[in-house]
């Protein structure tokens, strides 16, 4: 089945920005607000409003403009950033980021026309996160910095671990791991001395995601029962709910799906209680692909529902488009596969609205799958196409971005220059000159466009030579260019090689779809390269199974020999790179020499192939080997036993061909 999408979160802790006030609860400030003197009376607004951030942002921003209108009524400068932060982070926890943004900025302006420090690294710290969540990450980390810098100038402890932890959390998405533990690490270490138990937990779970991230899940596991204990006895629900769908995705991990449920369910409960809708759908879908995990479809299907009903209502566009694509996998592993194209083609057509590649990748490989499944080959050979396409075209995304911002900056000079002739009717000399500039611009933009669209041009038809050479022999491509038809050939004395992934299956299914197609991508490039280095011939890829020829289209006396060696130094590669990688992938590989045919099938999509009994012996050596050994047959080693060290095994049961002698390779 094609790559599913499931939204499973590894929660990050970014320490959001906040104003500390006097410890007093809601009661007793709302009892305090009518009997105070006005300057107090602001102070008071600001902590309801601060009081309130988790509970009601509307309310924290009903009490933030009390205090901001008395605030400016008054001109007390510090009341007034105090106001527009707690304003800024009542927004930004409704995820309206604009207006955050908004309020954030004007509390910095603020803060520092009368260097007000704490305002300033409050503000940095706002703007930082507001980056952090549209993807900026550089900005963000600009912004930690800076927040980091005032804290350290006011000896602020707690603003000093805020500011650790939100670099760290920076760096940790970055991938910059090592950095990442040093931050949370040094914000830890201050937490615990000044006892801020909820910013301890807080770092606990971000140490844990990094040693989950790095594939140390025991000691990850131990990270996030710390945090949950201290979340749970401070009573922090969100941090409690956010724990335990972390712990829950360890036992995902170690295939515990019993436990896995158990805690993702109790996030939910929580989750539930506190009426957050977005983290309700979420563990909802974490839940169905407990259920999907397992096997168990109707249910997963039930919870993927009942995610996407929620993902409707708060207009959650990617979170709809990836229900989308799980419901439609669903229904194909039901063999509904009218329903799973019809939940495919719709997570496609969304995708496609809103822009979202990753969605866009993803259900077209899905419906490929669906109509492959239905039989219809001339359509899941296409939208395969489309799929390679998109992901190559991503690589051209900045040319094309340049040119939208170039339509878009000639689309608003143009709005300008009416809305000046309409306006400015006594300066016509002016506006003339300015409309004779413009215009030059213009031309100028126009043939920016023309010569950039013109380098697209050439670069797309270098691009689709290379991929016609990729998918075709130079020699049957050229034939097709020239007369657009090949005949089959004969190719005597070749030698095929066959490998497979060991339990690609189910690494597959605990991997993100971009992170395992970028492994295969990584994989099979070198193995392409080591193949070629050999003389050798990669004629396809069939999901992880991977075919070459070594003799075909370019003649080897010692086809066999080489290719032996190729397979060799594929399997050096392999152990070396699984000594630094965080995926152990393991071959096994299958030889066999003998004659083949190829030749290209199909008339509009053209796929050159190879046939023969060859071919069916070498995918037999390979079914017949072991994980990273190299299984070679009777021809092969009749051919290369003076060459290479030899390992006779028992002669093996082969359908179709009784038993039969096989070899593997000692020589690695």
């Amino acid at each position: 089945m094609g790559k599913k999408v499931i939204l499973f979160f590894l929660w990050i802790f970014i320490i959001q920005s906040s104003i500390v006030f006097a410890d007093e609860n809601i009661d007793v400030l709302l009892e305090k607000l009518d009997n105070t003197s006005a300057t107090e009376k602001i102070q008071t607004l600001n902590q309801l409003a601060e009081a309130y951030l988790d509970e009601s942002p509307s309310k924290a921003i009903e009490y933030g403009n009390r205090a901001l209108s008395l605030a400016d009524e008054l001109n007390l400068k510090d009341a007034k950033v105090n106001a527009l932060t707690n304003l800024a982070m009542a927004y930004y926890s409704m995820s309206d980021f604009d207006t955050a943004f908004n309020f954030f900025s004007q509390g910095l302006n603020l803060s520092e026309s009368f260097q007000y420090k704490k305002g300033i690294a409050l503000n940095n710290n706002g703007l930082g996160l507001i980056y952090h969540t549209q993807g900026d990450f550089n900005q963000a980390l600009e912004y930690f910095t800076k927040a980091l810098n005032t804290y350290e100038k006011m000896q602020d402890q707690k603003g000093i671990a805020h500011s650790l932890n939100n670099i760290g959390a920076i760096k940790d998405t970055q991938g910059a791991y090592e950095e990442a533990l040093t931050y949370y690490l040094q914000a830890l270490e201050i937490n615990t001395k000044i006892e801020n138990k909820e910013e301890m937990a807080t770092c606990l779970n971000n140490i844990g995601s990094i040693n989950q991230q790095q594939g140390y899940y025991n000691k990850s596991f131990n990270y996030y029962l710390q945090a949950l204990k201290i979340f749970e006895d401070i009573s922090n629900s969100k941090g409690t709910a956010v724990t335990l769908n972390n712990i829950g995705q360890i036992y995902i991990l170690m295939e515990d799906y019993e436990n896995a449920l158990t805690y993702i369910s109790k996030a939910l409960e929580i989750y539930t209680s506190l009426d957050n809708k977005e983290e309700v759908s979420n563990t909802l879908n974490n839940i169905g692909y407990i259920y999907d995990l397992t096997e168990n479809y109707p249910f997963a299907l039930q919870f993927y529902e009942k995610s996407l009903g929620i993902r409707e209502e708060i207009e959650d566009e990617k979170g709809i488009i990836n229900s989308y694509n799980n419901i439609g996998t669903i229904y194909h592993y039901l063999n509904e596969l009218k329903k799973a194209l019809d939940y495919h083609t719709k997570a496609y057509e969304k995708s496609i609205k809103i822009q979202y590649s990753e969605g866009v990748l993803s259900s077209l490989e899905n419906v490929a799958f669906d109509y492959k499944s239905l039989g219809d080959y001339e359509n899941a050979f296409l939208y395969y196409e489309k799929h390679s396409a998109l992901k190559s075209t991503l690589q051209d995304e900045d040319i094309r971005q340049n040119i939208i911002e170039m339509e878009t900056k000639y689309e608003t000079e143009k709005k300008q220059m009416k809305i000046e002739l309409l306006s400015k009717e006594n300066k016509i000399n002016t506006f003339k000159y300015r409309l004779q500039l413009t215009l030059s611009l213009v031309s100028l933009l126009i043939l920016l466009i023309v010569a950039v669209l013109g380098y697209i041009i050439w670069k797309e038809k270098k691009k689709s030579e290379k991929l016609l050479l990729n998918v075709l022999p130079s020699k049957i491509a050229n034939d097709l260019k020239k007369t657009g038809k090949t005949e089959p050939e004969n190719f005597e004395n070749v030698t095929v090689y066959f490998s497979d992934i060991v339990g690609f299956t189910k690494i597959s299914s605990t991997l993100e779809p971009k992170f395992l197609i970028d492994e295969l991508n990584d994989l099979f490039t070198h193995f392409d390269n080591i193949m070629e280095k050999h003389s050798c011939e990669r004629i396809k890829t069939i999901g992880d199974a991977y075919l070459a020829i070594c003799g075909m289209h370019e003649k080897n006396e010692q086809h066999g020999q080489s290719m032996i060696q190729a397979s060799i130094e594929i399997l050096n590669y392999l152990h070396q790179r699984n000594e630094n990688s965080q995926i152990q992938w393991q071959i096994r590989i299958g030889i066999h020499s003998g004659n083949i045919v190829g030749g290209v099938v199909g008339i509009k999509k053209y796929i050159y192939d190879v046939f023969g009994d060859t071919i069916n012996t070498a995918s037999r050596m390979e079914s017949n080997s072991e994980p990273m050994k190299i299984n070679v047959s009777e021809q092969a080693y009749a051919l290369t036993k003076d060459d290479f060290s030899f390992i006779k095994r028992e002669p093996v049961s082969v359908k179709g061909k009784g038993m039969v002698n096989m070899y593997f390779i000692a020589d690695h």
